[in-house]
């Protein structure tokens, strides 16, 4: 300002040529600060390009076994639900979520990664919260699927409409308490997965006559 005041310059022109540099320096600022958010920005979708190219599959962590129903033998412990699985995927692959990796500790499972399933659940469908539609011939899929793991001595234990899903790929079990011929719940448990098949065939039926 004592520069220009010493040149001659008069107050307007002062005022003028001072408004002049604090835009031009506003200017600069505002320049570095885009191009620092521009670099933060490849900086993040890179990092998001390396996380999805190293993600062979899209995962569901599940670590907190209070979900599953427990019965009288134990069952509800995640280790009984990986041994269920495992169980299921001898008999029905199609029908039972991959698992890609198990972490334990001290001897015991701690988290088990499914593979996510591709679908909606009955609850969801039930409730119109799913553009999925489940015909009475799908639902006859699903008893047939049920039988199958009967008829070589397993209980799913825990059909709720939580735990039933059906996608593009058809019928996908979850949660299994995995009831086997030789435990003593198992008779039980057969008896209390055809129960919860009712239920769903009718839930399905009703949804199937209901607009949302």
């Amino acid at each position: 300002i004592l520069v220009l005041s010493s040149c001659g310059v008069s107050g307007n022109q002062e005022d003028l040529l001072i408004l002049t540099y604090m835009l031009l320096l506003l200017n600069s600022y505002l320049n570095i600060g885009l191009q620092f958010v521009t670099m933060s920005s490849q900086q993040i979708s890179k990092g998001m390009e390396e996380l999805i190219t190293n993600r062979s599959r899209d995962v569901f962590v599940k670590s907190d076994p209070t979900s599953v129903e427990k019965y009288s033998n134990g069952y509800g412990s995640l280790e009984e639900e990986l041994r269920a699985v495992n169980e299921m995927n001898q008999i029905i692959p199609e029908y039972v979520p991959d698992v890609v990796d198990v972490r334990s500790e001290d001897g015991e499972v701690q988290e088990i990664h499914y593979e996510l399933v591709d679908g909606d659940t009955v609850e969801d469908i039930s409730r119109g919260f799913s553009d999925e539609s489940v015909s009475r011939s799908d639902y006859r899929g699903l008893e047939q699927v049920v039988d199958e793991l009967h008829e070589n001595g397993i209980a799913h234990g825990d059909l709720n409409r939580r735990n039933v899903m059906y996608g593009s790929d058809g019928w996908t079990l979850v949660d299994p308490a995995g009831i086997l011929e030789s435990d003593e719940d198992y008779d039980e448990a057969v008896r209390d997965d055809a129960q919860r098949l009712g239920r769903i065939d009718v839930v399905l039926e009703r949804s199937r006559h209901t607009s949302f």
